[in-house]
C-alpha cells in the first residue's frame, strides 16, 4: 500500500490553486451576438473580466448579465458564475445551471460539474472536499463522452497520479480518453505512463509516439521529456536541437494560454531542456563545446524549477511610481475575500496602477495580496 501511494514526480498531478475554470461552451450553429456586440469576443469569462478592469466597470458587467440572465439567457448565467468564480455566488450560478430543466442549459451542464468540481478542490465558495470535487469531475466527464467535458477527463487523470487520491490506471483510463477527445494535456502525460510503466504495462515505442505528436502540437512538458529520451537513446544532435529550442521559450503566460496546459509543468518542460542542452554544451554531445554557455543554461534551469515552484510564502515591501507597495505571499488557499465586489477589484489592481488599497493577484501556484499605502503613511 505504501509503495501504491508513493508520489511519482514525473508524472503531471493537479495541486490547489493550479486549476482555471472552464470557458463558455458555445453551440456549434449558434452564437451569442448579444454578448458579442458588447465586447465579449469569446464569450469567456477571462475576456469579460479584461473588458472590464475597473471596479464599476465590473459592476456594469454584473448589472448587464444580470438582465441577460432575467431575459433566460443561460450563457449569462455561466459568465456570471465566471465572473464570481471564487465565490458562493460563482457556485450558485452554476449549480442553477446544472439543476435547470431547460433544453437552453443543456449544453453548458457538463462545464458547470467541472467548474464546481473546481470549486470544491479548492474551497471556492463551498466547503473543500476532495471525493465532491471527483465527483462533480466524474459527472463532467461522463464517461469519455466527447461531447462533455475534456478539461474534466484530463483533470481526472491527473487527480489519480495525486499521492492522496493515487489509481494510476484509472489515471491511464482518463488520459486515454481525454487524449482520444482532443487534449494535448493528457496525450503528453499518456507518453509518461508508457514510459514509466506506471498504469499501463511499459512501452517505449508508445511512449516515443505520444511524446513526438505532443511535442508537436505544442506541449512543453513532452518537448522536455522528448528531449531526455532522445539523450538518453544517445541521439545527441536531435537531443541538443530541440532542447535549445525549447530553452528559449520565456512567455510561460501566453504558452498556458495557447496550449491550455499547466503553466507549472510547462516550467518543468523549459527547465528540462535548459539542463539537458546545458549537459549537451558540457559534453560537447550534438553541438561544440562550451563551459560557459553550459553554465547559463544550468543556470536557466534553476530559474525555470523556481517558476514552477512558484513564489514562497513570506512578506516584502517594493516602490513603484512613489509609492511603498507591501506585498505578502500567502500559501495556497489561506485567504479568500468576503466582499464579491473586493474580490474582483482585487484582481484588477495591477490594470488599474498602484492606487492605495489592497489587492489580490496570481503567479505561479500561490495567491499573492497586496496592499499598497501612500507616500509616507
Amino acid at each position: 500500500m505504501e509503495n501504491k501511494r508513493k508520489n511519482h514526480p514525473l508524472l503531471q498531478s493537479i495541486n490547489r490553486n493550479t486549476l482555471t475554470c472552464e470557458p463558455l461552451p458555445q453551440k456549434q450553429k449558434r452564437k451569442c451576438p448579444v454578448l458579442q456586440e458588447c465586447g465579449i469576443k469569446s464569450n469567456s469569462a477571462w475576456n469579460l473580466v479584461s473588458n472590464f478592469k475597473h471596479v464599476t466597470e465590473v459592476r456594469k458587467a454584473d448589472a448587464f448579465l444580470r438582465k441577460r440572465i432575467n431575459d433566460g439567457d443561460w450563457q449569462a448565467q455561466f459568465l456570471l458564475g465566471q465572473l464570481y468564480f471564487e465565490e458562493a455566488l460563482g457556485v450558485e450560478s452554476m449549480n442553477r445551471i446544472i439543476n435547470s430543466d431547460d433544453l437552453k442549459a443543456s449544453h453548458l451542464k457538463f462545464a458547470a460539474y467541472y467548474n464546481l468540481g473546481i470549486a470544491s478542490f479548492e474551497g471556492f465558495g463551498i466547503q473543500q472536499s476532495d471525493s465532491e470535487a471527483e465527483r462533480k469531475w466524474l459527472l463532467a466527464a461522463d464517461d469519455g463522452n466527447p461531447k462533455a467535458s475534456v478539461k474534466a477527463q484530463t483533470t481526472l487523470g491527473m487527480f489519480y497520479c495525486r499521492p492522496e487520491s493515487q489509481n494510476l490506471p484509472k489515471a491511464f483510463f482518463w488520459h486515454s480518453e481525454a487524449c482520444g477527445n482532443g487534449s494535448l494535456e493528457s496525450q503528453g502525460a499518456l507518453g509518461l505512463l508508457y514510459l514509466t510503466g506506471l498504469g499501463i504495462r511499459k512501452n517505449i515505442q508508445s511512449a516515443f509516439e505520444c511524446l513526438k505528436e505532443a511535442s508537436s502540437r505544442g506541449n512543453v512538458y513532452a518537448q522536455g521529456h522528448l528531449a531526455a529520451y532522445l539523450y538518453s537513446r544517445k541521439l545527441f544532435n536531435r537531443a541538443a536541437e530541440l532542447a535549445y529550442r525549447v530553452a528559449q521559450y520565456d512567455n510561460i503566460p501566453l504558452i498556458a494560454k495557447e496550449t491550455d496546459c499547466l503553466p507549472s509543468y510547462i516550467a518543468k518542460g523549459i527547465a528540462m531542456a535548459a539542463f539537458y542542452y546545458g549537459r549537451c554544451l558540457q559534453l560537447g554531445l550534438g553541438t561544440k563545446q562550451d563551459l560557459i554557455e553550459a553554465r547559463k543554461y544550468f543556470c536557466r534551469e534553476k530559474e525555470s524549477q523556481g517558476a514552477a515552484e512558484g513564489p514562497t510564502p513570506g512578506c516584502g515591501l517594493q516602490e513603484t511610481g512613489g509609492q511603498r507597495i507591501h506585498i505578502r505571499v500567502w500559501a495556497a488557499g489561506d485567504w479568500r475575500p468576503k466582499d464579491p465586489h473586493q474580490a474582483v477589484g482585487c484582481r484588477r489592481l495591477e490594470a488599474k496602477g498602484a492606487t492605495p488599497g489592497c489587492g489580490l493577484q496570481e503567479i505561479g501556484g500561490s495567491r499573492i495580496h497586496t496592499r499598497v499605502w501612500a507616500t509616507g503613511d
